[in-house]
């Protein structure tokens, strides 16, 4: 699998605006209060209930608590995470073939409504190789949506739906990870 050549994995795919710049933001009607019948704010044991994920598929990463699923997109498999802080679910994350991008794309357009932005770009690989990428981003008052044809490889495209506060978080997290290394 070839890696894609993204300077700031957070800020191309995330696309992450402000909290102070969302109250120009229009109303977006489609905006959730979740993900697959997970709630905002619920906690492991009561996302548990609605996903029912297995055994051993739960861990802790960067003081959060995520736990794997397993979603059937029609013909294809979306390995998708489910992350927990202290506040509850925060953040969902997935990966799915970017050969069947349009039809996430599709899914997320019929349930959230019309994106707030789409991007358009040339992605490289680490053989030269350019592909067209996509980036769509729903943003709204509480919650953001960020997804694109191609996420950390050429084969797979990345979603992350999730609380404003843990896209801030990530960016945080992704900031103070740069400055430790430049140090």
């Amino acid at each position: 699998m070839a890696r894609l050549l993204i300077p700031s994995f957070l800020l191309v795919v995330y696309g992450f605006i402000p909290a102070k710049a969302q109250t120009d933001l229009p109303p977006w009607p489609q905006e959730p209060d979740g993900f697959k019948g997970v709630q905002f704010g619920w906690t492991e044991k009561q996302a548990k209930s609605q996903m029912h994920w297995g055994r051993n598929t739960c861990f802790l990463f960067r003081g959060r608590l995520g736990c794997k699923a397993a979603i059937d997109g029609g013909g294809f498999t979306i390995a998708t995470r489910f992350n927990f802080d202290a506040s509850g679910f925060i953040l969902a994350t997935g990966d799915f073939p970017s050969e069947d991008y349009e039809a996430v794309r599709d899914m997320f357009i019929g349930k959230y409504g019309k994106p707030y932005n789409i991007a358009e770009s040339e992605v490289q690989n680490r053989m030269g190789a350019t592909f067209q990428q996509e980036r769509l981003l729903w943003i709204g008052q509480r919650v953001q949506i960020s997804m694109s044809r191609y996420g950390s490889t050429i084969s797979e495209g990345f979603f992350m739906i999730g609380t404003i506060a843990a896209f801030a978080q990530d960016l945080d997290n992704e900031k103070a990870t740069r400055e430790k290394a430049l140090q």
